[in-house]
């Protein structure tokens, strides 16, 4: 090459285009008429073309298909809303199909990823059809048309061009395929499951209703009953005689024991009680309207002030009430009296009270002595009586002269000489009630009841027979009558047990305070009548009524955030089709441009541009700019309706006249080459041939396909794999990789998603390389031509209909990568369902400590046993759950300081397990605990039963003598044992369970009277003896009775308690919150020893208390048999899982006997055990209890992240499928050496298409440019068509090869780019 030529070619690689473009554009505005008509040599004409001849336009781009997209975005967005709206109006949906995730986790997903595919149409023929449409519009320079590439670049780099270019069809369609991404990101967890509180009506049953006729049966009048007798202890006897005790040991119960409100009462409320259906799950609360009996206590503070008459009124038993609707002086107290020295006090003092009922019904100093039938129904007196309760309380300072030892616990008027009246507090209150219906609302979790008393239904009514001066005189009555029967639960011990802080001993002193007596009063008269309602008005029922349900259910819900994302991602996109729609309004190219075989066929009739690229087949892309550089270019259609490409002007610098030639140039114009003449038709000639402005050299190939870009591509799903793996046994071996809540959900499926599509993208350009290729690729083949190799174009194609083209064209690496990038389009789709909320139950170590211990002597307290034995009473009769601290025959120690060793989990659950809103954990624990048990000795009547006779008559049997074990005669050789009732009355039965004292103790037996010491060592002496007998006749023989000799004993056994630990339960177990029967380690178990003899064996003295708090039944009718047995023995045979009488006694009965004895036995002293006394609490800084530690383990269920198995292993079979599938087509794509540059703009297809005979009229008829893709098929079917190096004699010289590169019809010397040889005569050179 000249020296003339390698100046201009320097000058052209850096001379700025846009001097040349000026110059260009300068020229062709001063052209305003066409100035040649001859097609071929770029006629600038633009003239109408036949109207069978339209412009090509893609289905995908029609007016009908971009308004369905419009229409289809709109709906979408539309019913997301409709979707969010019915979500919050019906919370949330039903999993009525399926409950399986995969059925919703997968469908968004799986919708978007096929409007995906859709839009990728869209968007690849409008990038296609840009360039056209930019020619067809004006006339543009080479990087705006033929150079023009919006397919091959990356997304975000096609918007930016597009967006720089003005194209606005581009911009839309790629801004659209972006944004549905997004969305599709997101769709992921755009329905996700939840626990949701729903409301249900639901049928439910009424289990009690009131029947106020009932409440007589328990309560009689007590001028109906002159049998009955009160023993004289009260000034007069009450108005009733109650037959049960059991609503005072209830509520006594409730007070001083910690026990729950029986089922139907709340406090000072009774209610029908419903029960919940079993048929309907998980309920979390039910809410019933139901009838509800309420307390109206109304009490007042007395004026009464301190003066000295009183003290000389309450010796005569006056006492006087002064509130502002009650005038009563100097009435006569009804209820009992009791005076309770202080005398530990300083000053010494003495509190006087008394619990009476007062006549209010008129201002008077002495009340009349009322009718018998009064207290029946007041109101038949013709005049409504006012008769209230009222409790007075008076201290007294006692001089200190007075006795330390004056204490009366039954009655006494006298007030020492000289006391001093310091204080005096009394409270008058009238009962009431009234009906209503109201909503009962049960927390079913918890076991808890609450009523609405702002809501009631209806009007408030009263029973039709029953008063509130009934009810109160009733309450008056059960009160005085226990208390007249040596009871010492009396008003004021319940006001005191009432209070909050709990008052040490007998110290009344707090409850002189006005207001603080007046509020205890008014709740303990209140809980008092309700419990007394509860169980005399109270009856069984079954009537089915509607309540309505908070059922807790797993419901799908929208996720507010991917919601809001996906409906502003739709709304953006149902636009953007009306933009390409009003962008592209026409079509700019006769025929689908994608094919090799289109661009040869309109190459064909663009001469000037055909003769512009000749021997530009070999420059890469920026070599083809700067050729093309100096041009503009426009399509048209000619006169004879000739579609074709018009290069506009020339480019000065590129060409010269024939004078200024050098002798080469000269030459190569001889040979024919192209000849240009200008206006005055001189002849010029190319300045530069195409080699010239070659800088780069070798072969192209697309970075996608590169090494780098492969291993990325085949490691990321490795990774992947390695990674899901990795997850699923972090999962399963913590239970869940965290703890979920709802960002927790939805990052971890914005996270899988975005890999999933990164990994999808990445085969995607994969995937594009190797079908951009296929094209060439087929073109190269050694094999036999496909018929329709020139017409492949597997880009431009849906998956499906790709993966056909790419089989029938045997493209087996470009298949294969089809089926990965198909393949990782799914990913998405299966990633959705990745991730499960389970709930799972973590562990983790445990240690507390006792916070009380045992006090084995303090059990010598009386008033510890009396408690014991009223809650021993109500539950043996009344039914219940025993207190806490208990379980069964067990008693626990107090428990404190939790201590969770939870450092293993990314749960705190020491955090968790204090939360009270959250459920609460499940402990585990070993912890020791006693156990009480009776072990009775039995043996030959003649053994016990001492006497000459065998036979022994009613005479015989007052007192009956019982001897005591052989290892004890020598101590007390015979105790007296008195069968409770006289042998006159000839029971059938009879039996007796009593103290026996053996040794230097207090024999205490109330039944007799007995208190008296007896000397001795009581070293394994029995302390309780039971005998039983019968049936009585003329004579009873010893062979009739069974005799027990018992021991007391307390073993400590070791149990694994699983277990709620709530703060209100105050460190016990019990009922309330063990979960489960403790296990009981009985291989590990001991008897404790006393601390007096070190024997096993303990002499607890509660059996008088008990014998107070159980019911004198007189003559029973049990079994068809008359007993009259003593209180214990009768509860013995009375109560729950009664054994028949005849088992009981007779030869080879005892064992029966001693079973019934020990659990009776175990029952009582379980909660003689749980006394406070007893359970001495570890109080600050008493280092005195040694505090054990005691081992176990916390669970607590928590709804955790886990990976899913099916779809983590089907996510990896594809992800492996993906690595073998690119890999596979990454070896037998043969990409490297086949094109020197992108082939994805129109220019670089038809450079290599402009020395081809396949655009001669020889082979492209005129017209072809219009011919579909099935005319063009046939138009050169059968032609060898191949990619190559061509030998030709008329070639240009290319360095010192003689050759052109291109696409043409015959054998090539070599195939593709980088001289690959092709096969000759069936073999290959």
């Amino acid at each position: 090459m000249s020296s003339d030529a390698d100046g201009y070619t320097r000058i052209m690689r850096w001379l700025p285009n846009r001097l040349l473009y000026s110059t260009i554009l300068g020229k062709w505005a001063s052209h305003k008429k066409p100035r040649s008509k001859d097609p071929n040599q770029g006629c600038e004409t633009h003239v109408a073309f036949n109207d069978d001849k339209t412009l090509w336009r893609s289905v995908w781009l029609r007016k009908a298909t971009l308004l369905s997209f419009t229409a289809l975005f709109t709906a979408i967005w539309i019913s997301l809303l409709v979707l969010w709206r019915y979500d919050i109006n019906h919370i949330g949906f039903a999993l009525t199909v399926s409950s399986s995730h995969y059925s919703w986790a997968y469908g968004p997903t799986v919708l978007l990823t096929v409007i995906i595919s859709l839009w990728r149409q869209v968007d690849y023929y409008c990038k296609v059809t840009q360039p056209w449409k930019e020619m067809d519009s004006n006339a543009a320079e080479a990087s705006r048309s033929l150079l023009l590439d919006y397919i091959s670049p990356l997304q975000i780099k096609s918007l930016y061009t597009a967006t720089k270019n003005g194209h606005w069809a581009v911009t839309a369609s790629t801004l659209g395929f972006m944004i549905l991404k997004i969305a599709t990101v997101v769709s992921t967890v755009l329905v996700q499951p939840s626990p949701t509180l729903l409301s249900k009506t639901i049928p439910v049953v009424m289990n009690s209703q009131f029947n106020e006729s009932t409440f007589w049966d328990f309560v009689v009048p007590y001028y109906e009953r002159p049998d009955f007798d009160f023993k004289h202890r009260l000034p007069r006897n009450p108005s009733y005689i109650v037959s049960s005790t059991g609503p005072l040991y209830v509520y006594e119960a409730i007070l001083k024991n910690g026990l729950s409100y029986p089922n139907g009462t709340i406090r000072g409320n009774v209610f029908r009680s419903v029960n919940v259906p079993k048929t309907v799950d998980g309920i979390e609360s039910l809410t019933t309207q139901t009838t509800v009996f309420t307390s109206n206590i109304s009490c007042e503070t007395s004026f009464t002030t301190p003066r000295d008459g009183i003290r000389s009124d309450w010796a005569s038993g006056l006492a006087t009430i002064e509130t502002p609707t009650c005038l009563a002086k100097g009435f006569k107290v009804a209820g009992w009296v009791k005076n309770e020295l202080q005398p530990k006090k300083d000053p010494r003092y003495l509190i006087a009270h008394t619990f009476t009922t007062v006549d209010c019904s008129g201002n008077h100093t002495m009340p009349s002595p009322r009718p018998k039938q009064a207290s029946l129904n007041y109101s038949k007196m013709g005049a409504l009586q006012d008769i209230r309760l009222a409790v007075i309380m008076h201290n007294f300072t006692v001089p200190e002269r007075y006795p330390h030892s004056y204490t009366d616990p039954f009655l006494d008027y006298t007030i020492p000489l000289g006391a001093t009246l310091t204080r005096t507090s009394a409270t008058l209150c009238k009962v009431n009630y009234t009906l209503g219906d109201f909503p009962l609302d049960q927390n079913i979790a918890q076991a808890a009841f609450s009523l609405d008393m702002s809501k009631m239904d209806g009007m408030k009514s009263k029973f039709n027979n029953l008063t509130g001066l009934e009810l109160g005189e009733a309450m008056f009555s059960l009160l005085a009558q226990h208390y007249e029967s040596f009871q010492t639960t009396n008003m004021f011990e319940l006001m005191r047990a009432s209070l909050q802080d709990s008052l040490p001993g007998s110290d009344y002193e707090p409850l002189m305070d006005s207001e603080t007596q007046k509020s205890s009063a008014t709740e303990v008269l209140g809980g008092l009548m309700a419990q007394m309602v509860q169980q005399f008005l109270v009856v069984p029922d079954a009537t089915i009524a509607n309540g309505t349900a908070v059922v807790s259910e797993t419901r799908l819900h929208i996720q507010l955030s991917s919601l809001w994302v996906m409906v502003s991602a739709f709304i953006i996109s149902s636009f953007l089709p009306l933009v390409i729609l009003f962008s592209l309004k026409d079509g700019g190219v006769s025929q689908n441009p994608t094919s090799v075989a289109a661009h040869a066929a309109i190459l064909a009739t663009s001469t000037g541009l055909q003769s512009l690229l000749k021997d530009t087949a070999t420059l890469r892309t920026s070599e083809l700019a700067n050729w093309l550089g100096g041009h503009l270019f426009k399509t048209r259609v000619d006169t004879q309706g000739s579609f074709y490409i018009q290069p506009i002007g020339s480019a000065p610098l590129f060409n010269r006249t024939r004078e200024a030639l050098t002798r080469r140039e000269t030459h190569a114009l001889e040979r024919g080459s192209d000849i240009q003449t200008d206006s005055h038709n001189a002849t010029r000639i190319p300045l530069m041939h195409p080699g010239d402005v070659r800088s780069k050299g070798g072969f192209w190939i697309p970075f996608t396909v590169q090494y780098p870009f492969i291993t990325l591509a085949l490691a990321f799903p490795i990774l992947a794999i390695g990674g899901l793996e990795a997850l699923y046994q972090v999962s399963e071996r913590n239970r869940g990789l965290t703890d979920t809540n709802h960002d927790v959900r939805v990052y971890a499926g914005y996270l899988t998603s975005f890999i999933a599509f990164v990994i999808s993208s990445i085969l995607n350009s994969v995937d594009f390389a190797f079908a951009s290729f296929a094209p060439f690729s087929a073109l190269c083949s050694r094999a036999e031509p496909y018929p329709r190799s020139t017409l492949i174009n597997l880009v431009g194609k849906m998956p499906p209909w790709a993966l056909y083209h790419a089989y029938r064209s045997r493209q087996v690496g470009a298949a294969l990568s089809i089926v990965s990038a198909l393949i990782g389009s799914v990913l998405a789709v299966i990633a959705s369902g990745l991730w499960l909320d389970q709930p799972q139950e973590l562990t983790a170590g445990l240690t507390m400590s006792s916070a009380s211990t045992w006090h084995f002597q303090r059990l010598e307290n009386i008033s510890d046993y009396t408690s014991a034995a009223n809650t021993f009473s109500m539950l043996h009769y009344y039914g219940g759950e025993q207190p806490l601290g208990t379980w069964e025959n067990l008693v626990f120690p107090t428990l404190n300081g939790i201590k969770i060793d939870s450092e293993k989990w990314a749960t705190n659950l020491s955090t968790m397990c204090t939360n009270t809103d959250a459920t609460p954990c499940q402990y585990s624990l070993t912890v020791p605990a006693l156990r009480p048990s009776l072990y009775c000795e039995s043996g030959p009547p003649e053994r016990f039963l001492t006497g000459e006779s065998d036979s022994l008559g009613p005479d015989e049997l007052n007192p009956l003598i019982i001897g005591l074990p052989e290892h004890c005669l020598n101590t007390v050789p015979t105790y007296y044992i008195p069968f409770d009732g006289g042998v006159n009355e000839n029971p059938d039965w009879i039996g007796v369970f009593s103290e026996v004292s053996t040794g230097p103790r207090t024999i205490n037996n109330v039944s007799i009277g007995v208190n008296k010491s007896i000397s001795g060592s009581t070293s394994g002496c029995p302390s309780i003896a039971v005998g039983f007998g019968g049936p009585l006749g003329p004579h009873l023989h010893k062979s009739d009775f069974s005799i027990l000799a018992c021991y007391q004993k307390v073993e400590l056994v070791n149990t694994t308690v699983n277990f709620n630990y709530l703060q209100q339960d105050r460190g016990l177990l019990g009922a309330g919150n063990i979960l489960q029967a403790p296990i009981i380690e009985e291989a590990d178990t001991k008897y404790l020893k006393n601390s007096v003899d070190g024997t096993d064996t303990f002499f607890f003295s509660g059996i008088g208390p008990l014998i107070k708090s159980l019911p004198n039944t007189g003559f029973t009718q049990v079994d068809n048999s008359t007993l009259k047995l003593d209180p214990v023995f009768s509860a013995l045979v009375r109560g729950p899982n009664v054994t028949a009488l005849e088992k009981l006694s007779g030869p080879n009965r005892t064992e029966k006997l001693k079973s019934a004895v020990s659990d009776f036995y175990t029952k009582y002293m379980v909660l003689v055990m749980n006394s406070d006394s007893f359970r001495w609490q570890a109080q600050s800084g008493n280092s005195s209890i040694k505090q054990d530690q005691f081992n176990g383990t916390v669970t607590f269920e928590v709804s955790r992240l886990t990976v899913d198995f099916a779809s983590k292993l089907t996510l990896q079979i594809m992800l492996a499928s993906i690595v073998v599938l690119t890999a596979l087509a990454f070896w037998l794509v043969e990409l490297r050496g086949m094109l020197p540059r992108n082939p994805c703009s129109i220019v670089s297809v038809m450079a290599l298409l402009a020395d081809s005979r396949m655009c001669s009229r020889d082979f492209v008829p005129p017209g072809s440019e219009w011919r579909s893709e099935d005319d063009l098929a046939q138009l050169f079917e059968g032609r060898n068509i191949k990619l190559g190096w061509w030998d030709r004699g008329d070639s240009h010289q290319v360095g010192e090869q003689r050759g052109c590169f291109g696409i043409d019809i015959g054998d090539p010397v070599s195939l593709g780019f980088r001289n690959r040889k092709a096969k000759k005569d069936g073999k290959q050179e």
